[in-house]
């Protein structure tokens, strides 16, 4: 059985995460969707696509018609000019990217400085972190802990991960609001609205400025972060050990 699955162009990442570890699996694009082929899914596989938000779901007969689930007959055609390519190609872990460096724009006259304050009606929902210790724990942990949150890694070995609650792991917490990560008990002098420190930071829509204890950020954009699952975890650790591995030999 070929499962067929139209999609939306706007579905994220993130939620084709879970199939990136089947290897029967493929993508194509057209002008007006993608296009997900399972080559005979097993039921776990089936189920992961039934979750998806298609437009189409299908069974691909011998002629390359589509037959929708649960049907007999055929109501459209598969069209010929999709290029399959496997959605493990396709879709690569994300890494922590700058889209420029992070300095407060030149022509403010402001200083910002991070100063301890208290943590009082703050929530820990970001987490820096290391690749070798978000491995470590996720190989373990309960799938219940790791529904509700995202990750992004660097090549530095660095994890930032997004959501509540967070795990249970070493590193430097933040409360984050309004694409504001401040490190948790901390404040920024002056003290400024959102509007204003958005402003004056220079940040996008989409973009996450995180604010280190010495006072420099960086920023993340929040595109980068996909669905915390062991398979992308265990995908981007041997990534990230390959790479380093590389660089050791170069050296």
């Amino acid at each position: 059985m070929i499962v067929i699955a139209q999609l939306p162009h706007t579905v994220r990442k993130e939620t084709l995460a879970a199939l990136r570890v089947d290897n029967d699996v493929s993508l194509a694009s057209t002008e007006e969707a993608l296009w997900l082929r399972a080559e005979a899914p097993d039921s776990r596989c089936l189920s992961k696509i039934r979750t998806l938000p298609w437009t189409g779901l299908f069974e691909l007969d011998e002629a390359d018609k589509l037959v929708p689930f649960g049907h007999r007959l055929p109501t459209s055609v598969l069209p010929s000019e999709l290029r399959w390519h496997r959605l493990s190609d396709w879709l690569v872990p994300a890494n922590i990217t700058s889209v420029m460096p992070g300095t407060v724009s030149e022509d403010s006259h402001l200083r910002l400085s991070l100063m301890r304050g208290t943590s009082l009606g703050q929530t820990a929902n970001l987490l820096m972190t290391t690749m070798n210790a978000l491995h470590t724990y996720v190989d373990q942990a309960p799938l219940t802990r790791l529904l509700r949150l995202r990750f992004a890694a660097s090549g530095d070995g660095r994890v930032a991960i997004f959501g509540e609650p967070l795990l249970p792991v070493s590193g430097q917490f933040y409360h984050c609001s309004d694409g504001i990560a401040l490190p948790l008990g901390h404040r920024l002098e002056p003290c400024l609205s959102d509007t204003a420190l958005t402003e004056t930071l220079s940040l996008a829509p989409t973009e996450i400025a995180l604010f280190h204890l010495d006072g420099s950020f960086e920023r993340l954009r929040q595109d980068d972060f996909l669905q915390l699952t062991r398979s992308a975890v265990r995908l981007t650790y041997e990534r990230f050990t390959m790479e380093a591995d590389t660089q050791v030999s170069l050296s």
